[in-house]
């Protein structure tokens, strides 16, 4: 592009010769040529015709002078003049008339013309044509502005490209010496000045000297023409990292051709010119076919502050304007050395400003115009908010839709944070960043807009004011000051731990850090180190809450948990906490009440509790989260409650001798008066009638309209009433039975009422508490009733006697739905649950109150017990799984086994077998025989054999109508374990023998020989088939080796002996149970692996199983539990409590029931539904650890 300013005299042959030239350049396209006395080309009317005259001649690029006798005027001699001063580099050339001619440029070669001749003329346009050829002028119209923006220099504006004549200089010197051909690389940062370098100041430079240039071109946008060499050649490839795609190690074939011609064209034809980035230097030198044409290379490094005088004035001089001394002090000021290209943005608004329509006369600019053209901060405001768009629309979802903008923002911001660090005065400073591609992607307008600059590695803000003066980052900057001054401790600290890896971040450093850093982004280091940290400190933090009581542990493990939850490996504190669950058997806390909790009962949907206290109110809890719904005010005492299991009415009693009946719902109540003060309120089964004990006997109320239906009364020996303790009705409403405070405890029916007569035989110490049991069958009574004598006394049609094991009162009892179990609350602040199949209390079952319990109750599901004390709290705990059937067969229990075609158990003991079935008490009649000293027990898949494994050292083989097959022996080595393929064709027996442990058997029980079964070295204790395959496990002394016909599968080291081992339905992970107590979830790989341990059991686990559908995991021990599991949380669902010695054998009858039995003769069926609805440890429906926070802290909460 390019004006050209022709200067001549128009009053004589000279104005001939300018028009015919300036023809001859319209015929070959230059569309702007001034000639002042052409039409279009003079001075505009009504504007001064000097400054026009002065703006058009410094506007040009190319100067036509043409002399003839009336050019001696001043104003020709002027143009020339100034002209060349201003532009020393661009083109002149000079045409002469006249005999004699008169030559202004007297030191260039002119060409005398004939203004009569046309061929003259013609020779003149020529020699015009071709040195404006030569000199690289365009055709274009000429610059509108000294500075090019965001936009490299190009050619055409050399005369405006100031500040590099050293650098243009030096570049040259190698391509102008003896050397004709070779390849250069311009090398520098992204915005350096190194397209300009070439473009404005090599190839005029070049043209000047006569070379032909072949370019510039780009590697995506152009092709490297073909050519002929004539005379000195120079190729210019710009951007030459374009070669590279960063989709594959090698060039693309178009790049590798290209290449391959710059090369071939250094070696003989041409100097070679590329211009590369520096970042991408090391990529580009990584393929070898790229390697000649870096023979040569020429560093360009960023201008600096001093070079702004030169590059402002420079161009702006070259067209007669200039610029203040204030002014440039205050450009000086905006300029940093990343922020040049924005400084020459920043230059071309000013120039807009000051010359809007390019016909303003040159002067010099003020400071204040520069500081209204908005100054470099304005340019990087504009510029930001542009980027900033166009990256908000790059955000996308991760279904891959459109976010809300508001979050697409969000996203912007949160990775532009990562460029920004404070200071130890807490200013805003840069800092570069290595980002990962998607969000070095999305800061790609910000990097084109040269808002940001980038490199191959990292990228940083281009100048600092983008803190201030970009009002959208400065408020979030300003928000996140804490965070960034958070991060860059951890970047500090990073830099030190790559030198010194030991040295991480302190963990009281920890909390507060993190709650500072927010989300702010950190660097790899930063990230890792904080990580490091993160984990060390809860390592530490669990090996200290390992050293702490069962009741501490919860809330150690929840203190500081926003720290906690940053750590990247939670899978120790996870299991840390559902440990800590399974101590202690407490669920929820209601705290409310400001005095004792007198009485307690739950809903008919145990979703709700109720409760009655000596502050005078009752309150209905929400079971689940322990939160108080509704505050009932009784006024008085609260002696006792009581929900109808109709759901609609609850009932209370208090010392201010009144019945109210309550809507659970809204809180209406109605009031009965009554005639003495109560001590207790029960309902029957239907929820129609209620029965109160007070201090003048036991009175009968119907619940619908209060209806007095009688009263029970008991009279001393002076024919007074006695006080009733307590009083209940059987679940028809049939029967009541009260205790009285002589110790009698009495029954009547509602036909028998007013009574006066007691139950005979049971009398006593006063008893506070007497129930009936709901499980009675054929209409026999059982009650259970508690006094003052630190027991619980049964009586029944078939047996009597007393529970003991409380050190104080027993205030309160409940009987268990089933009626299989019952609870005492004692003045020993326990509640204790006993096992009424054997009279003892159950092992391990005893929750403590802080203070006396005053009243219990047994959840109408079974699972949870209520207990209100002395101390003001409402504790809901666990029961355990329910007994549903119990077996009594007196010998100790060795085995269990399923018969899969009848559905009969098989139990072995240490004096022989029997079959019983899983649903009633009864034994089958005939299928049952001697074996001493029974160890295992193994049906065939299709039920018609059964194997039977003994101590003594033999497997006896019966049919499925228990005749005997075959009896294989084993010597005197004792058979372990006795186990069937899944399709019935091998028997593999496990035997106490460290050489030949596994012995595999066929179907007609010959002995195979199996070369490729491997068997552990040591003695085997349990054998487990794969459920679908021909694929046995194999355990013993610290291994477990899964083994296949063609050879093993995978082993796993347990560290200790294995007891038993348990495929997974779906045959993908084996259960095996340790004897540590420790039961470990194998997935099978090679090697195994094991994910999850489960812990919790004292001794060692004797037998594991799966349920039916592969959910839960039943484990037995020595320790007279049986645990069941979530095996894909680790969590415990229940625990079998009930036996009085080692658990021997467990297996599933359902997904929800299981079957034990010990070595105290028992065997038992158990109902481990309730463990799903309300588990032990974790939580019922999520494996979320949200969820299971929120499970915790409900399970700790305290007044």
């Amino acid at each position: 592009m390019g004006r050209i300013f022709v200067s001549y005299h128009g009053h004589d042959e000279g104005g001939t010769i300018a028009l015919h030239l300036r023809e001859a350049l319209r015929t070959a396209g230059y569309a702007d040529v001034h000639a002042y006395t052409a039409p279009g080309s003079g001075p505009t009317v009504s504007l001064p015709w000097k400054d026009s005259l002065r703006r058009e001649l410094l506007g040009a690029e190319a100067l036509v002078v043409v002399t003839s006798p009336g050019s001696a005027s001043e104003w020709c001699v002027w143009e020339v003049s100034v002209f060349r001063e201003r532009k020393p580099h661009a083109p002149c050339v000079e045409f002469f008339s006249g005999p004699q001619g008169r030559v202004l440029l007297n030191d260039l070669q002119a060409q005398r013309v004939d203004a009569s001749d046309p061929t003259s003329l013609a020779a003149a346009a020529d020699t015009l044509l071709s040195t404006l050829s030569r000199a690289g002028v365009g055709t274009t119209a000429g610059i509108s502005s000294p500075f090019p923006g965001l936009r490299a220099f190009d050619e055409h504006q050399a005369s405006l490209f100031f500040g590099r004549e050293d650098d243009v200089r030096r570049l040259a010197d190698p391509l102008l010496g003896r050397r004709a051909f070779g390849a250069m690389a311009v090398i520098g940062p992204s915005g350096a000045g190194k397209s300009s370098l070439v473009r404005a100041g090599l190839i005029p430079l070049l043209r000047r000297e006569g070379w032909t240039v072949i370019g510039p071109f780009t590697p995506s946008q152009d092709e490297l023409p073909a050519f002929d060499r004539h005379g000195r050649t120079l190729v210019v490839l710009d951007q030459a990292e374009e070669l590279l795609t960063g989709a594959t190690d090698r060039l693309t074939p178009r790049s590798a051709e290209l290449v391959r011609r710059l090369v071939a064209a250094s070696r003989g034809e041409a100097w070679v010119v590329h211009t590369v980035r520096a970042d991408f230097l090391d990529e580009l030198m990584r393929h070898e076919e790229f390697d000649p044409l870096l023979r040569d290379d020429f560093l360009v490094t960023p201008l600096t502050k001093t070079h702004v005088p030169m590059i402002v004035n420079g161009p702006l001089r070259a067209l007669g304007w200039s610029i203040d001394d204030d002014a440039l002090g205050l450009i000086q000021e905006d300029t940093s050395r990343d922020s040049l290209p924005l400084l020459a943005f920043a230059l071309e608004n000013l120039w807009r400003h000051v010359n809007p329509d390019g016909l303003a006369a040159p002067r010099p600019i003020t400071r204040a115009e520069y500081q209204a053209s908005g100054r470099v901060m304005d340019v990087l405001r504009r510029q930001a908010d542009e980027a900033f768009a166009m990256a908000r629309d790059l955000v996308r979802a991760d279904d891959g839709s459109w976010p809300p903008v508001r979050e697409a923002e969000q996203r912007v911001l949160r990775v532009l944070r990562r460029l920004v660090s404070v200071d130890e005065t807490g200013k805003f400073t840069r800092t570069a960043a290595a980002l990962s591609p998607a969000d070095r992607q999305l800061l790609g307008p910000f990097i084109t807009n040269r808002v940001l600059t980038a490199t191959r590695e990292a990228v940083e803000v281009a100048h600092e004011s983008l803190f201030v003066h970009w009002p959208r980052l400065t408020e979030a900057l300003e928000r996140d000051r804490a965070a960034l001054r958070a991060r860059q401790e951890v970047e500090d600290v990073a830099t030190w731990w790559a030198k010194h890896p030991d040295q991480l971040i302190a963990p009281s450093r920890l909390p507060s850090l993190l709650t500072a850093l927010g989300d702010a982004d950190l660097s790899a280091d930063g990230r890792r180190l904080l990580d490091l940290s993160l984990q060390q400190r809860l390592d530490e933090e669990l090996r200290r809450v390992d050293r702490l009581s069962p009741s501490d542990t919860l809330p150690a493990l929840l203190k500081d948990l926003a720290t906690t939850l940053r750590a990247p490996d939670l899978s120790r504190w996870r299991r840390s906490l559902l440990n800590a669950m399974t101590k202690s058997p407490v669920l929820r806390t209601c705290a409310g009440h400001t005095a004792a909790v007198l009485g307690v009962d739950w809903s008919p949907d145990d979703a709700f509790l109720v409760s009655g206290s000596a502050d005078g109110t009752v309150r209905i809890w929400d079971a689940g989260t322990a939160e108080c719904r509704r505050v009932l005010p009784h006024g008085g005492v609260v002696r006792a409650v009581a929900w109808s299991l109709r759901g609609h009415v609850v009932a209370s009693v208090g010392a201010d001798a009144t019945l109210r009946f309550w809507s659970p719902d809204t809180g209406e109540h109605r009031v009965v008066p009554l005639p003495a003060e109560p001590w207790s309120v029960r309902f029957d089964g239907a929820g129609d009638t209620v029965v109160v004990a007070c201090d003048d006997g036991a009175h009968l109320w119907r619940v619908d309209d209060g209806e007095a239906l009688g009263t029970f009364r008991a009279l001393d020996a002076e024919g007074r009433p006695l006080r009733m303790w307590d009083a209940d009705l059987s679940r028809d409403g049939t029967t009541v039975v009260v205790s009285a405070d002589d110790g009698r405890v009495m029954t009547c029916t509602l036909e028998d009422l007013p009574c006066t007569q007691p139950w005979e035989g049971h009398t006593g110490p006063a008893a506070h508490s007497v129930r009936l049991n709901p499980g009675h069958e054929d209409g026999q009574l059982v009650l259970a009733s508690s006094g003052d004598h630190r027991g619980v006394r049964v009586w029944s049609p078939r047996a009597s006697g007393t529970l003991k094991g409380h050190h104080d009162a027993v205030r309160r009892i409940a009987w268990a739905p089933s009626g299989r179990r019952l609870a005492s609350a004692s003045a020993d602040a326990t509640v204790r649950v006993w096992d009424m199949v054997t009279g003892f209390q159950q092992h391990g079952h005893s929750v403590r109150h802080t203070r006396g319990v005053r009243d219990v109750a047994w959840s109408h599901h079974g699972g949870r017990i209520a207990g209100g004390g002395d101390d003001g709290l409402l504790l809901v705990h666990t029961a355990g799984a329910e007994t549903t059937l119990s077996l009594d067969l007196e010998d100790p229990i060795t085995a269990l086994a399923w018969q899969p075609r009848g559905r009969w158990l098989t139990i072995a003991t240490e004096r022989g077998w029997s079959t019983w079935s899983a649903r009633t008490e009864e034994g089958d009649e005939s299928p049952q025989g001697m074996l001493p000293d029974c160890s295992s027990l193994g049906w065939s898949p299709d039920g018609r054999r059964l194997a039977i494994g003994s101590r003594l050292g033999s497997v006896t083989v019966l049919d499925e109508n228990y005749r005997q097959i075959k009896e294989l022996t084993t010597g005197e080595l004792p058979v372990h374990d006795a186990r069937w393929s899944p399709d019935g064709q091998v028997l593999a027996v496990a035997v106490g023998s460290s050489t030949a442990a596994i012995k595999l058997y066929d179907r007609d029980l010959n002995r195979l020989d199996a070369p490729h079964w491997t068997t552990s070295a040591g003695e085997v204790r349990c054998v487990a088939w794969h459920p679908h395959r021909q694929v046995f496990a194999a355990c013993g002394n610290g291994l477990t080796l899964i083994n296949s016909p063609s050879g093993p599968v995978g082993q796993h080291p347990t560290g200790s002996q294995v007891s038993s081992a348990a495929w997974h339905p779906g045959g993908d992970v084996l259960a095996v149970g340790l004897v540590t107590g420790t039961v470990l979830v194998l997935h099978v790989t090679d090697p195994l692996t094991a994910p999850v341990e489960l812990r919790g059991q004292q001794h060692p686990v004797t037998a594991v199983a799966w349920s039916p559908d592969g959910r839960s995991l039943l484990s037995t021990s020595a320790d007279r539990t049986g645990h069941v599991w979530d095996p894909a949380t680790g969590a415990l669902r229940t625990t079998l409590l009930g036996h009085r010695k080692p658990v021997t054998a467990g297996l599933w009858v359902s997904d929800d029931e299981v079957v034990t039995g010990s070595e105290d003769g028992m065997v038992r069926v158990w109902d481990v539904s309730d463990g799903f609805r309300h588990p032990m440890s974790g939580t019922p429906d999520s494996t979320g650890l949200d969820d299971l926070i929120t499970e915790t802290r409900r399970r700790i909460r305290r007044r």
